[in-house]
């Protein structure tokens, strides 16, 4: 079953560049976490099916406020540090990179040759083909997730759900579980063997539910 406020898909998904990259996510277990991303796509690709627009075609980035260009090239010093494959280029390798683009003035510049990107449509479909082969059901609305000594169970419209897996993929849009309860998503810790991740979380004091209502935590 995927339950959704809307069509599934039509959130964050249909306004994304779908960019398949590591560099500069902070701190290192989602940076980890995205290398594991970037090396499970072409095995994800082709799990789904069909031309879902994978390339590998690599990433630039460019300034032209140098105080941002001081920032960039410290960004890729972290990430070299960190095996990351990326380099600093210069104005002249932009202009080679990106040949339609009216680049101007280039404070620094740098190159990810193993970043890439999908097709956010073509993703969508592939998904939910595969979804609606295995037999899934579709439920739009709001769902509501609580954890009580029976494990956890979803609520949506009239109906009360137990299922033995739950995925929360809320997005930009996380929920507290209530007082006492662990809030979702939890921070990622980096196990002894990167890039797996175990997950923890914590209770969430009775007066402190994340996202509060009409605030967003800074």
């Amino acid at each position: 079953m995927v339950i959704d406020p809307d069509r599934p898909g039509q959130g964050t998904s249909t306004g994304s560049f779908a960019s398949i990259s590591a560099f500069g996510k902070d701190p290192a277990a989602w940076f980890q976490l995205a290398c594991a991303g970037m090396s499970g796509w072409p095995r994800f690709a082709g799990r789904i099916g069909g031309d879902v627009g994978l390339r590998r075609a690599g990433e630039v980035r460019f300034t032209s406020d140098p105080e941002e260009g001081r920032r960039l090239t410290r960004q890729v010093a972290d990430a070299r540090g960190r095996g990351y494959s990326i380099r600093m280029v210069d104005a002249d390798e932009v202009a080679r990179l990106l040949p339609e683009a009216r680049v101007g003035r280039v404070a620094a510049a740098c190159f990810a040759p193993n970043d890439g990107q999908v097709q956010p449509p073509l993703v969508l479909a592939a998904c939910r083909a595969e979804l609606e082969a295995a037999g899934a059901r579709f439920v739009g609305g709001r769902a509501r997730i609580h954890l009580d000594d029976d494990g956890v169970r979803v609520e949506v419209g009239t109906e009360v759900l137990r299922p033995r897996t739950t995925v929360l993929a809320a997005g930009a849009a996380p929920r507290c579980c209530g007082p006492g309860r662990p809030c979702w998503p939890p921070a990622p810790r980096p196990s002894t063997s990167p890039p797996r991740l175990a997950w923890r979380s914590r209770p969430c004091p009775a007066r402190a539910c994340w996202p509060r209502p009409g605030r967003w935590p800074r």
